[in-house]
């Protein structure tokens, strides 16, 4: 299996296993990894990842809500890529959720499943933000999945990177 593919089928077993906090770790790096392929020249990584993550992850992100008191039907995203470069930071660099670049005052990461099927929810107002973690993968996962087969160039991939063999 392509190393790619790997890494995303490894994200999908760790939660399967419920190893949630393995598993959002490598999650956050996908928009590194693919926004370096997909924004080669680009040297800052905070870029690459948010415009990677913004064109190709957000939409997933997104959600039709009803804003009240019109009752009108509005797109609301419960993750931007400022808040998910803020959280991999936080998750990668400090092994917490606090994400602080971010003007949200309190952010929960959590799952909750019964009966093997996910039952958690995405909540967020102006200060606070209560993020269903499977989900989050999930989303990431679909994303790079998707990126990775839209690149008619596969030499793109061909990157300098540490394999871990299987023997």
């Amino acid at each position: 299996m392509d190393a790619f593919l790997k890494k995303i089928s490894e994200i999908r077993s760790a939660l399967n296993m419920e190893l949630y906090n393995c598993a959002l770790a490598v999650a956050l790096t996908l928009p590194d990894i693919f926004g370096k392929v997909e924004f080669p020249k680009e040297c800052s990584s905070a870029k690459r990842y948010k415009d990677w993550f913004t064109a190709f992850a957000e939409p997933l992100f997104t959600v039709p809500a009803t804003k009240l008191p019109e009752e009108k039907i509005v797109n609301v995203t419960w993750m931007t890529s400022e808040e998910c470069w803020a959280l991999r930071c936080a998750v990668l660099h400090a092994g917490n959720y606090d994400a602080d670049r971010i003007k949200l005052g309190d952010i929960r990461i959590h799952a909750h499943k019964r009966n093997g099927e996910n039952f958690s929810h995405m909540l967020r107002d102006s200060q606070y933000a209560d993020w269903d973690g499977i989900l989050l993968c999930e989303n990431l996962c679909i994303a790079a999945e998707k990126y990775y087969r839209s690149v008619e160039d596969s030499s793109k991939f061909e990157v300098d990177d540490v394999r871990i063999d299987e023997w």
